[in-house]
Order: C-alpha cells, then structure tokens, then sequence
C-alpha cells in the first residue's frame, strides 16, 4: 500500500546501522521499493522453484541481477529440505546454498537433515505449521540437549543430532561447515555456465560449481581440482 514506505522508513530510522532483511512475499522483479530502505530482501523464489537446473537457473540469474537479496531454501513456514526434497538431496541443497552470492540464511536444523515431524497434538499452530517447527537436537540427552523441560513440540533427534555429526567429517553438519568455510573465498558475482540437461553450473570468481541435479550420472563439462564435492561421506 502506499503507507509502506511510511513504515519501512520508520523501521530504517530506528535500526540506524543494523541490516534489516524483509520478508517481502513477492517476487524479485517487485522489490525495488522495499530495498529504498532494506538492506536485504529474502529470495522465496529459490525456495518455491522447482528442484530442477533450468527452473533454479532463471531464479538465480534474476535474483543476482537484483543483487542484495538473502537467499533461503527453508522456513518455518514451509516443509523442511529433508522433506520438501527428499533426503537424497540434502547435501546438493547445501552446496547451492552456500555457493550463490550474497546473505545465505540456514533454517535451525537443515544442517542436519531434519526431516518433519508429526507435529504437535493437539495441534498448536492454527495454519498447520507445527511439523516444520520441531526443536534443534544437539545431543543425545533428554529432550535432545534442547532443553530441560518438555519442549512444546516433541523432538525428532535420531542420529541427527549435533553432537553426533559433529564428531564425523562425513555428515551432513561437516559438509555444510566446509561450505561456510569456502564462502570468503568465492568470488563477486555469479556466471551461469552452459552445461548439460539437469546440470546447474555457475561461476563464482575462480571457482566452479556443477550440481547434477537429476536422477541419472551427468557430465558437467567442467575440468579442475575438486574443492568441495557432496560425496564425501555420509550424512
């Protein structure tokens, strides 16, 4: 409406330099107006497109050509990667993630590979959200680590919790802290390269990344020494 920008001045005004991010339901072509006085808009269109090359390329290159956008493939709001996804393809959601340009965002728990849960009973969230908002498990003690009181929604810990994945280099929590790591060396800006059907391939400054994201082996067209690869270990 038009007060909005009545609203976001007074947000900006009283964060002084702290970054505000918004979350802007709408697509990047309409984020002009809310970045006069954001810092960073999320980028849901890389969360709602299909987990398919083409459809993830035409996100990525129209969100960069934005710039200043907070990238995010999960939300309390939506069902978690695991999920949403299928589990086989946590590990290549990470690496796409974490290689595009500009502010990642991670959802509590993905680093995991928590899938959803079965919610609470009865239910606490009105919408229907309580499946993708079960607590963080960080051990293998009661409630998880997470707490010493009952949590309000039951905790899905398993094998997935952090104390466990992080004692082994070939979980899923080590390859997402490897992928942290390797971010300040990725360079400005992000090259969409040609590459074969159901591979996205991009360039970040001296770097490249191939996602094969079918079901069947791809060749990425692309020659180098292997920095960071998705199979390495298991999560």
């Amino acid at each position: 409406g038009p007060e909005m920008g009545i609203a976001l001045g007074a947000l900006r005004e009283a964060a002084g330099d702290a970054v505000l991010v918004g979350e802007v339901y709408l697509p990047t072509a309409r984020l002009d107006r809310y970045l006069e006085h954001l810092d960073l808009a999320f980028a849901f269109e890389l969360l709602h497109a299909p987990w398919e090359a083409g459809a993830l390329a035409r996100v990525i290159a129209e969100a960069a050509e934005l710039g200043r956008v907070a990238w995010v493939l999960s939300n309390h709001d939506s069902p978690r990667i695991a999920t949403r996804l299928g589990e086989g393809w946590v590990r290549a959601a990470a690496m796409l993630l974490l290689t595009l340009p500009g502010a990642a965002f991670i959802y509590q728990g993905d680093e995991l590979g928590m899938p959803d849960g079965p919610g609470g009973e009865p239910p606490i969230d009105r919408a229907g959200r309580d499946a993708h908002r079960h607590p963080m498990p960080w051990s293998s003690a009661p409630n998880a680590g997470f707490s010493t009181r009952q949590p309000w929604l039951p905790v899905i810990a398993e094998r997935r919790h952090v104390s466990a994945q992080r004692r082994d280099p070939g979980s899923l929590l080590s390859l997402y802290r490897a992928a942290i790591a390797l971010r300040p060396a990725l360079g400005p800006g992000v090259e969409l390269l040609p590459a074969e059907e159901g591979v996205l391939a991009y360039r970040r400054g001296e770097f490249a990344v191939a996602l094969n994201l079918c079901e069947r082996p791809c060749d990425s067209g692309l020659a180098g020494e292997v920095v960071l690869s998705t199979r390495e270990g298991v999560d």
